[in-house]
C-alpha cells in the first residue's frame, strides 16, 4: 500500500500496549506504533519488556500535531490550542 500511495484499511490501528495508560492516550498513531513494534522486537527474545531500558525521541515531537499546530499558526484562522502545544513538548 505505502509502494502504491494508498491506505491500507485492512490493517488495524497502532495501539501502543507497552506504553502506560497516560502516555498511550497523549500518543500519537506513531508514538503508538513505535512501541507495537519495540514491543514485538522485544518479545522473540524472550526478555521481559520492562527490564529492556528504552528511549525513543524526535526533534519534533509528533508529527501530526506538529503539522497542525504550524498550520493553525500559518493560516492564523485560529489561535494555536494550548493544549496541543502542551502536549507536543515534553
Amino acid at each position: 500500500a505505502w509502494v502504491e500511495r494508498r491506505l491500507d484499511d485492512t490493517r488495524p490501528p497502532p495501539v501502543g500496549d507497552a506504553l502506560g495508560k497516560m502516555h498511550r492516550r497523549r500518543a500519537g498513531p506513531l508514538g503508538r506504533a513505535i512501541a507495537d513494534v519495540a514491543a514485538a522486537a522485544v518479545a522473540g527474545t524472550g526478555v521481559a519488556l520492562a527490564d529492556v531500558s528504552t528511549v525513543v525521541g524526535s526533534s519534533i515531537g509528533e508529527a501530526a500535531t506538529l503539522v497542525r499546530l504550524l498550520e493553525q499558526m500559518w493560516r492564523g484562522a485560529a489561535p494555536v490550542s494550548p493544549a496541543d502545544f502542551t502536549v507536543s513538548v515534553h
